[in-house]
């Protein structure tokens, strides 16, 4: 009986298919294979003997290292899928973010891989809320949410992915912790009872999931109808693809189990304190129960030749002396091959070392004495004495690390436990390097520690790795987060808002939680027509940038200009969108184009309105033009002169009663601008003045005043005053010039921008700033437009006085005159060089492979859904390359080998093309050449053989020389050819796994939609 750890799903069908396929019957086998039930442990069930085999995690290790007898019979998942999930809207990219945040998962040994990664982050419990996990799936939504949980990637985010929801996945393998999935075990006592059913049971089961990684869909339809399962066709299919990525056929070979790696998780347990590590594990190893059994035959058969040699010897002592010394002989010979035979297998052991940048020590605390396996010097780069000790090995540790490592050493004398540390040496060549070291003290029969074991591992490259990630994730915060700019990354799809940064929701007036997931319809106020035509009108003027006009969420209209472009966010096609408030620069705009009429136009001159007060008899006179001017017929007056105060605005009317106040009081006159509110509530700014009359007696008898009405003089004043300030204080540059293009002002930013003082071109030609990259005609246009329009705007280039050159967006507006001729040309202009640079790096990088820098599959899809518009001269082929022999490169010099050599296999295959034909990076180590009128068989075959040769020459790779070949699948396409991209890559696909099966390093040449 197999026992799973879970209920029926995708992520156990290569025993299903292994069932499903009569592999278990080939091997002679009935299997019965049983979910769990939801009580007591796998491990429990196989140990108890109730199933013979079960199904768990990394969590097996535990198993052993707490003296459960159970063997690794196969590695099914070489990665866990088990890791924390979030919101993409939440901003918690990676688990540094988890600070103050609230995480579900499990403390204890089913979650181990979460609690190492914090661990090895340094990320405290103090750090974050803990949440038990009450294992619903959808917990990061709904009313009592947390911030992040834990899950199975091959599982959970199906179900926001149908939600339309986007996720997150921080995985504890892209931060040093990398732990086994699923893995197939076994008893010890039933192994060693029964080997070849064991043996019978592994070969089945990885054939079983060969079959299922190859035909997912029929697993699944097997599964559906043969096995109660809660998920859904799409639900298993999903499943499918992400546990793929768990197993890696394409790299590792089904069921691989690394020693070392195991050890690696039994250190973590016991940082961890869940179990004591003394570094023994060999047994929990299938491999080492196969190779013991090996060597007990070879000793029984040994033993019994033994005997039956001592029996002749007795029988026939007197006749066989002579031949007692050519046996003596032949067993010397036969030690001393087997003795060469024990150093063949060290230098293995060494080599396998150092290819995995591993090495061993062991230090004799009694005299000091330090020995160095040949991989450890080479590991760490040494250059030492024949006899090393630790004061020499201290010379090559980081002057940080010394005390520590040295104390560490000497408490580990006293301490009979193993020890994992880290810590920096410098190598021979002076590179810094990061050792991960496991630490196993010796001890006597006594007890008495007399020796330390170690065994290191260079963790460099990883830890750069780490490094890089955690760099880019401050590098995307701070060009999307932390940016000032206004930013909003939107579905092309939808319509929704998928992010918005800090500026965003300042600039909108919306938090996060409201501005994420709200449809961009809401901000635009243009239609969907107007919003297209918008769209025409900028693509016809040569614009990058849209103009439209977004509301608030206080309902305030601001004119923006948003400056777009598509992004892939998660597999999505997103616009990420730079929007930039101009509200201001085209109110100055249109306020500079009218300031000069209304500079000369005159302020028409208006009657005064006069007024009397008689202070002894409270009588008030007010004239007619003073009564439509105070608007008396406000409900707030009732004629006398005390409510006069009810018509003039709150804010002067303690200022005013004090004029009067003084202007009686001393008999003098008065003289002020305030304002008065008319029944319409409106606001009106007049100027009153007054004088005070005195009676025979000197007292004040009467208060006589004239008032006009300012309002539209302090109004332009203002607006004057606004101007003015626009003018000095925008961001934009500003240049005026004359009717014959010689400068007469420029603001504070011009200066700025382009490093000229005023001084150094007032009277001069803009032509000063020319960067020499437009032409005459570029200029020609710009002065037809705008003598034309009177307008004209784009982007161009420009020099500052320092000779640098900077990308600008201008705008020219003609000033006219009182006949409407030209007067005056404004100019205003805005440094956009980083936003140039920025979209220009953002679409390089979306169409091209980052590790060979050549074009990557969707500018492959591009430029041949090019050539197929063209019909009429349609005439180009589609090469298919796909290496054969790259996996061993990336088994035996690892991956950084095998990048380097798939950049020059890159660079061999451009050598061989036109400046005009494409080569395209589309997969690990497939590469599809698009070639420009090449639709001959003969020139096809020529091009394929350079091809192939080229592919084939050796290469020197970190020392090592390489060799690989190439299988090469073509198309030839012309104006009859209906296929599609997809159709025409899948032809010469097909094409080239013809070639792989007539023998490799050979080519198949099709015509389109027809065999050769």
């Amino acid at each position: 009986m197999l026992q799973l750890k879970w209920k029926h799903q995708f992520q156990f069908a290569g025993f299903y298919a292994a069932q499903m396929q009569g592999f278990y019957s080939d091997e002679d086998l009935d299997v019965d294979i049983k979910p769990f039930a939801g009580e007591g442990s796998v491990v429990d069930a196989v140990i108890s003997g109730s199933a013979q085999f079960g199904i768990a995690d990394s969590s097996i290790v535990l198993a052993r290292m707490t003296g459960k007898p159970v063997v690794v019979v196969a590695t099914i998942f070489q990665h866990s899928p088990l890791g924390l999930l979030s919101l993409k809207s939440s901003e918690i990219l990676g688990p540094l973010e988890l600070k103050g945040k609230r995480v579900m998962y499990l403390k204890n040994a089913d979650d181990a891989v979460i609690t190492a990664m914090l661990s090895e982050l340094n990320i405290k419990d103090s750090d974050f809320t803990h949440v038990p996990h009450t294992f619903n799936d959808m917990a990061l939504l709904g009313d009592d949410t947390v911030d992040a949980m834990a899950v199975y990637f091959t599982d959970q985010p199906y179900f926001y992915q149908q939600q339309g929801v986007d996720v997150h996945q921080i995985n504890p393998a892209n931060y040093g912790i990398d732990f086994y999935g699923d893995m197939l075990f076994t008893q010890e006592d039933y192994l060693t009872k029964n080997p070849d059913t064991v043996a019978a049971f592994r070969r089945a089961s990885l054939k079983g999931w060969q079959f299922a990684l190859n035909h997912p869909e029929a697993v699944v339809d097997w599964i559906l109808e043969n096995l109660p399962t809660e998920k859904t066709r799409e639900h298993l299919l999903f499943e499918a693809q992400q546990t793929a990525k768990m197993i890696r056929p394409d790299l590792i070979e089904l069921g691989h189990f690394s020693l070392s790696r195991v050890q690696r998780i039994a250190s973590i347990y016991d940082q961890l304190n869940l179990a004591d590590y003394d570094g023994s594990l060999a047994d929990i190893s299938y491999e080492a129960y196969q190779k013991r059994d090996n060597a007990a035959l070879m000793v029984t058969k040994t033993l019994a030749l033994i005997i039956f040699a001592l029996l002749v010897l007795i029988y026939f002592v007197s006749f066989v002396n002579k031949r007692l010394k050519a046996q003596v002989a032949n067993k010397t010979e036969l030690l001393q091959q087997k003795s060469a035979k024990l150093k063949k297998v060290k230098t293995h052991l060494e080599r396998a070392q150092i290819a995995a940048k591993q090495g061993s020590w062991e230090w004799n605390c009694t005299d000091n004495s330090l020995w160095w396996s040949q991989s450890f010097i080479k590991t760490l780069g040494l250059t030492v004495a024949d006899s090393p000790s630790f004061e020499a090995f201290a010379e090559f540790l980081h002057d940080d690390d010394k005390s520590r490592v040295y104390e560490t050493y000497q408490a580990l004398k006293q301490c009979p436990t193993s020890y994992q540390m880290s810590y920096r040496v410098l190598s021979g060549s002076g590179t810094e390097l990061y050792i991960d070291e496991t630490i196993r003290p010796i001890s006597d029969s006594d007890g008495n520690i007399y020796a330390l074991q170690g065994i290191v591992q260079d963790v460099t490259d990883k830890k750069r790795a780490a490094d890089k990630i955690l760099a880019s994730e401050r590098l995307y915060r701070q060009m999307f987060d932390v940016n000032t700019a206004v930013k909003l990354l939107i579905d092309s799809t939808t319509g929704n808002i998928l992010r918005a940064n800090d500026a965003a929701c300042q600039f909108y007036g919306y938090d996060q939680k409201t501005l994420v997931g709200m449809n961009i319809t809401k901000i635009n106020t243009l239609t969907l027509s107007e919003t297209h035509h918008e769209m025409k009108q900028a693509i016809e003027q040569k614009r990058n940038f849209y103009r439209f006009t977004h509301r608030l969420a206080n309902g305030e209209l601001r004119d923006v200009e948003v400056h777009t472009g598509p992004v892939n966010a998660d597999g999505k096609q997103a616009l990420l969108s730079i929007i930039i408030d101009v509200t201001q620069r085209n109110d100055y705009e249109k306020a500079l184009k009218n300031s000069e009429t209304r500079i000369r136009l005159a302020q028409k001159s208006s009657g005064f309105s006069v007024w009397e007060w008689s202070i002894v008899s409270d009588v008030l006179y007010l004239s007619d033009e003073m009564k439509e001017l105070l608007d008396i017929h406000h409900s707030s007056f009732d004629g006398s002169f005390a409510s006069i105060a009810n018509l003039i605005h709150p804010n002067d009317v303690k200022r005013w009663k004090k004029s009067i106040q003084s202007t009686v009081e001393n008999g003098t006159g008065h003289d002020m601008k305030l304002r008065i509110v008319r029944q319409d509530q409106s606001i009106r700014w007049i100027h009153a003045n007054g004088e005070c009359t005195l009676d025979d007696k000197g007292q004040p008898a009467k208060l006589t005043g004239v008032c006009k009405d300012i309002t539209e003089e302090y109004e332009k004043e203002s607006q004057l005053r606004l101007a003015a300030s626009v003018f000095s204080h925008a961001q934009e540059g500003i240049i005026i010039t004359d009717t014959s293009g010689k400068i007469i002002e420029t603001n504070e930013a011009f200066h700025q921008i382009t490093g000229y003082s005023k001084d150094e071109v007032l009277g001069k030609n803009p032509s000063l700033l020319s960067s020499g990259n437009h032409d005459k005609s570029f200029y020609q246009a710009m002065w037809r437009q705008l003598l034309s329009e009177g307008r004209w705007q784009g982007k161009l280039w420009n020099k500052t006085k320092n000779g640098e050159l900077f990308a600008e967006y201008l705008t020219i507006s003609a000033v006219t005159n009182g006949q409407g001729e030209h007067s005056h040309y404004v100019g205003v202009f805005s440094d956009i060089t980083e936003q140039e640079e920025r979209e220009e790096y953002l679409i390089h990088a979306a169409y091209h492979d980052p590790l060979t820098a050549l074009p990557n599959r969707k500018y492959l899809h591009k430029e041949m859904r090019k050539r197929l518009t063209q019909k009429a001269d349609m005439q180009f082929s589609v090469i298919f390359i796909d290496l054969d022999g790259f996996k061993p490169v990336n088994d035996n010099y690892g991956h950084e080998a095998g990048d380097k050599l798939l950049v020059a296999i890159g660079q061999r295959l451009e050598s061989h093309i036109r400046e005009n034909d494409l080569v395209a990076r589309v997969g690990g180590d497939e590469f599809v050449i698009l070639v420009d009128q090449l639709s001959e068989y003969q020139e096809l075959q020529k091009l394929s053989d350079r091809l192939l040769a080229s592919a084939a020459e050796p290469l020197v790779v970190n020392g090592n020389v390489v060799t690989v070949s190439a299988s090469i699948g073509c198309v030839l396409v012309n104006n009859s050819c209906q296929g599609s991209v997809d159709e025409l890559i899948d032809q010469a696909d097909g094409a080239m796994y013809q070639a792989k099966q007539q023998g490799k390093n050979c080519y198949v040449i099709k015509t389109c939609c027809a065999a050769s």
